[in-house]
């Protein structure tokens, strides 16, 4: 068979065969590329493209513990960082070992570490500070200190505190804490020390003082201070004539009608002494002398008919 017909023989099978034949390779042509793997993935009409595969999500870092960061920065020089400490003690899941921590900074060089420190213990009622308050109400020079004690010792301790204020009040060598030691034990309700409050009412020579124990004796209504009351209705801070004037009304102090009337016949008695004063003296003489606390002009009048009320009974009156 010469070449010719062989080559017709093997095109006819190949059509035969529904199949087709790549046409020979010239000599010296470079061989076909090898099929690229990637175009079975191409995509076909009517298909989806293939998905990347999903990065699962990042895990948030946990928070830093709260008592690590307080420890590291008690160890620093710097007093603001030390400050900062507490911040981060009052977040710490373990109060007990918050609480000892702020133990060590009642010691601190810084005076406004030392009162944070005292402060944070009432917030976060660590009642085992109660005693180390106590002491550090006892050894503190700092005025702003003692006072935060003061104040965290009363909210921890409750009525365990009173032997505590009646010392502050008595002796601190500072108005504001005896002041401040004074309105405590009215929110304390420490009826026991009325004895005191009367003392102090008397003889501090601050009124600020002057002015929380009368504050606190007219809270407590307490009869024992009537003579008290009386007196300090010609205290020369206005403060304590206030809150003197308004005592002897609530109490119906028969005794306090000179003082009252003394009070309204002062042209140059401040309107806040004044109101009060007048009120307590129609509560006292059961008088219907009627006046408006905003009108100047009403509050003479009743001014008037209270000092010619006292013209005709002054006699009579006791």
């Amino acid at each position: 068979m010469t070449r010719l017909t062989a080559a017709l023989v093997l095109a006819s099978f190949v059509v035969a065969c529904g199949g087709s034949e790549p046409p020979p390779a010239s000599p010296g042509s470079a061989p076909a590329p090898a099929p690229d793997a990637g175009a079975a993935k191409a995509i076909v009409p009517g298909g989806t493209a293939p998905t990347a595969p999903v990065k699962p999500p990042a895990v948030p870092a946990p928070p830093p513990d709260p008592m690590v960061k307080a420890e590291k920065a008690l160890k620093s020089s710097d007093a603001e960082e030390r400050a900062a400490a507490i911040e981060a003690l009052l977040e710490a899941k373990d109060k007990a070992a918050a609480g000892r921590l702020l133990v060590r900074l009642l010691t601190d060089e810084d005076e406004e570490v030392r009162a944070l420190a005292a402060d944070a213990m009432a917030t976060m009622e660590y009642k085992d500070g109660v005693s180390h308050l106590r002491t550090l109400l006892g050894n503190e020079k700092s005025e702003i200190v003692r006072k935060t004690a003061v104040q965290s010792l009363a909210a921890l301790a409750g009525k365990a505190a009173v032997p505590d204020l009646l010392r502050v009040a008595e002796k601190d060598p500072e108005a504001l804490l005896r002041g401040t030691a004074i309105a405590l034990l009215g929110d304390l309700d420490a009826r026991e020390s009325v004895d005191v409050l009367i003392r102090l009412l008397q003889e501090d020579f601050s009124q600020d003082v002057r002015v929380a124990a009368v504050t606190t004796l007219h809270r407590f209504k307490a009869g024992k201070a009537s003579g008290a009351f009386v007196e300090a209705l010609q205290d020369r801070a206005m403060g304590v004539r206030k809150e003197a004037a308004a005592a002897v009304g609530e109490l119906k102090v028969r005794e306090a009608v000179p003082g009252l009337i003394g009070i309204i016949s002062d042209p140059e008695e401040d309107g806040q002494v004044l109101v009060p004063a007048l009120k307590s003296l129609k509560a006292i003489t059961g008088e219907k002398i009627e006046f408006s606390e905003s009108d100047p002009d009403e509050q003479q009048a009743a001014v008037d008919a209270f000092k010619t009320w006292w013209e005709a009974n002054k006699d009579s009156w006791n």
